[in-house]
C-alpha cells in the first residue's frame, strides 16, 4: 500500500512539473524557439521548420547571432499566436 502511495505522489509531482515546464515555455516574456513554436502549434519541430515557418504570411524570425551555422531563429510569441488565430473557424 505504501508503495502505491509513493507512486501516486511521484506521478502527481511529475504531472505538476510537466505543467510548470509547459507553462514556462509558453510565456510571452521571451522569444520562442522553433521548439516552442512547434509545441504551441502542435507540430513536430521538423515539420514546423520545413512547412510552417516557411509559409508566406507566417511571422519572420528574429535571427540572433550564434556560432551555429543555422543561426538563432526566434519568434515573437504574440505574432505566432496572432497568425494561428487567423485560422479560427466560426
Amino acid at each position: 500500500m505504501e508503495m502505491q502511495q509513493q507512486n501516486q505522489n511521484f506521478n502527481e509531482l511529475l504531472e505538476g512539473l510537466k505543467q510548470a515546464v509547459m507553462s514556462s515555455m509558453m510565456d510571452d516574456k521571451n522569444l520562442w524557439t522553433s521548439e516552442r513554436c512547434a509545441t504551441y502549434l502542435g507540430y513536430s519541430v521538423r515539420y514546423f521548420r520545413r512547412s510552417i515557418a516557411t509559409l508566406k504570411g507566417f511571422p519572420n524570425p528574429i535571427i540572433l547571432p550564434t556560432a551555429a551555422a543555422r543561426g538563432g531563429e526566434r519568434w515573437e510569441p504574440k505574432e505566432v499566436k496572432a497568425w494561428a488565430e487567423r485560422f479560427r473557424r466560426g
